[in-house]
């Protein structure tokens, strides 16, 4: 982002800048937050395991048999600060902890969302729209204080997406260029003269920028666009459309013949980007062998015999998963208006009152209201930028809101102004309201107490036991989303180089078992097996934590003969919504009265609703 670009007055742009200053800051310091497992296992978990030597897990995306995710950018994002981390942590400027990797990939996310803020700037300034009114609706979004600064690839596709919108409207910004209504005929002449030579100059510097590299740009974020998520194409359909169709040299050539020469342009950028996405995937995933092709002999017999088999195209892999409904079922089928009706509006409540305002209006055959600002071509571009994303996301079963947040552009752009205050530079009241709350349920709340209790474990598992007993920790996760492994900040040590005669301590061992959702009695089975089996590592010891909401706490306050749970820490808040607590639950605990709920103190009721319970497997006695 071109910051000398960005607004001189500060006084228009104040609340812009201090919002960008909280998005910094609130990555950095407060959001406990966990939206999707996918934030995790689609970017800085394998990147944490391939850089850094962590124990992780990788997601089935990753499966080098059938891979569906491209490794070039989740490299560029968290690989990048893996890779600054860990080189800083040779020279011994800093130790590794949690936190960091925690908060250096969401800091790459924020700076890269930073080019949206850029993106919206300079697609104002082409259509004399209000700058600072849709910086300031776009910065103080929950999508963009919570969704933009995670280390989601729906977060990535917003980036080009927005991209892509202000390349296009500045390579064609003059079919947005409006006359100005006049008083009288001459100076209607005048305006007309004088707009018919600024579309002569305009029409020279297009060609100018097409000719300096707007197409190859254009052209390197669409595959960019395509590798992250093949569902770009549908973010990209009305922009391509548009551009395509185009001829800056030739305002009434045919739309074909515009087609062709336009689409000739991009070829270059779309096949040199091909071949990086594709080298780079196929390298990563281990079935292209670079020293096959460093001499022309091998060059030869690599092409003629086993050319497509040695390459890895990980977005046909990914249509090819996703366009199996059996394959979606495992992920979940909603109804096919869920995002319309659901999802849209949770992301954009109020710029969808807008949106549905509009075409209540167009349908009735009266004025809309809502382009005194605009052309009817701009409005029409950005309304048709937003909607058929929408709706041709819709047409597969499995719809989740964090597929919509690359929309949030396209409604900036259409309503900023309706949702600004009508005597200030500041948001109006109902959209402060609903993004506040967004931002502390997403951002804080839902399943906040789960990245703390790693934070937590790797502190535990990392440090020297005090008596230098090497321990084996069991850590069981009941109920929470799935644990991202590499925020233990822990490596599986080389067990045939472990022996005490060398002085040197034993580091502790770290297995992790995730049962998600599973039932009461699943959970229970599990935990006595591990239990009752003898270590099968001399000389450790073993030790079995289980890491489950507040809301289930009546399951471990049962009376156990072999063992019991006894409560060693809680992480609040937390909120699961497949758990939600009970306002006034009435259990109480046998093996542990002071953890009965009547017996609690005020501040130890709120934590026995809204946390995240780390408990600790010991032999069944009951402990007051």
């Amino acid at each position: 982002m071109c910051l000398s670009e960005m607004p001189e007055m500060m006084g228009d742009y104040r609340t812009w800048y201090a919002l960008v200053t909280i998005r910094i800051l609130w990555c950095i310091l407060l959001q406990t937050g966990y939206i999707h497992p996918d934030e995790f296992f689609q970017n800085p978990e394998p990147m944490a395991g391939d850089i850094l030597g962590y124990k992780v897990q990788k997601p089935w995306e990753f499966n080098t048999s059938f891979p569906c995710r491209s490794a070039v950018l989740p490299y560029l994002t968290s690989g990048v600060a893996f890779k600054i981390l860990k080189f800083l942590n040779e020279q011994d400027v800093l130790n590794m902890t949690s936190a960091m990797l925690l908060t250096l990939p969401r800091l790459v996310m924020v700076f890269l969302s930073l080019t949206m803020d850029y993106s919206i700037y300079k697609m104002c300034k082409i259509l004399n729209f209000n700058s600072a009114a849709c910086l300031t609706i776009f910065a103080s979004s929950f999508v963009t204080l919570v969704f933009y600064t995670r280390t989601l690839s729906n977060s990535i596709e917003s980036v080009l997406f927005s991209i892509l919108l202000m390349l296009v409207i500045e390579t064609r910004k003059i079919y947005f260029t409006t006359e100005e209504k006049a008083s009288t005929k001459d100076s209607n002449e005048k305006i007309k003269k004088q707009r018919t030579e600024q579309i002569e100059d305009d029409d020279k510097t297009m060609v100018l920028n097409d000719s300096g590299g707007k197409s190859m740009q254009i052209a390197v974020v669409l595959i960019a666009g395509f590798f992250n998520r093949p569902t770009f194409a549908f973010f990209a359909l009305v922009p391509m459309l548009f551009w395509l169709s185009i001829n800056t040299s030739n305002r009434k050539s045919n739309i074909l013949a515009n087609v062709f020469s336009n689409g000739v342009q991009l070829l270059p950028g779309i096949f040199i980007s091909i071949i990086i996405f594709v080298v780079v995937d196929s390298r990563y995933y281990g079935s292209l062998d670079t020293s096959s092709i460093c001499c022309m002999h091998s060059l030869v017999d690599f092409l003629s015999t086993n050319f497509m088999q040695n390459l890895t195209i990980t977005p046909l892999n990914f249509l090819h998963y996703n366009l199996d409904s059996s394959n979606l079922e495992e992920h979940g089928i909603h109804p096919h208006i869920t995002h319309l009706v659901v999802n849209a509006p949770l992301l954009f409540l109020p710029l969808m009152v807008c949106f549905a305002s509009e075409v209540v209006a167009i349908f009735l055959g009266g004025e809309s209201g809502w382009g005194n600002n605009s052309l009817p071509a701009i409005r029409s571009f950005f309304q048709l930028s937003f909607f058929t994303p929408l709706l041709l996301l819709s047409f597969f079963p499995h719809q989740e809101s964090r597929f919509l947040i690359p929309l949030l552009v396209p409604l900036v752009m259409l309503y900023s102004g309706y949702v600004m205050s009508s005597n200030s530079l500041e948001p109006n009241m109902p959209w402060i309201v609903w993004n506040l709350l967004a931002c502390v349920i997403f951002g804080v709340l839902h399943q906040g107490g789960l990245i703390p209790c790693l934070g937590h474990l790797s502190h535990a598992v990392t440090k020297p036991d005090v008596d230098y007993h090497p321990v084996h920790y069991h850590i069981v996760f009941y109920h929470t989303y799935m644990p991202p492994e590499h925020l233990l900040a822990y490596k599986e040590p080389i067990f045939s180089e472990l022996n005490q005669a060398n002085g040197k301590r034993l580091p502790n061992i770290v297995t992790v078992y995730d049962l998600a959702g599973t039932d009461r009695m699943t959970m229970h089975n599990i935990v006595e097996k591990l239990y009752e089996e003898v270590e099968s590592y001399e000389p450790y010891i073993k030790e079995i934590l289980i890491a489950s909401p507040s809301s289930l706490d009546l399951q471990f306050c049962r009376t156990h003969i072999k063992f019991n749970f006894k409560l060693e820490k809680q992480f609040t808040p937390h909120i699961s919504t497949e758990d939600l607590p009970e306002l006034f639950p009435t259990y109480n605990c046998v093996n542990y009265p002071a953890r009965s709920y009547v017996n609690l103190s005020t501040m130890g009721k709120y934590r026995a609703l809204f946390s995240l319970n780390l408990y600790k497997v010991v032999p069944g006695a009951v402990v007051d």
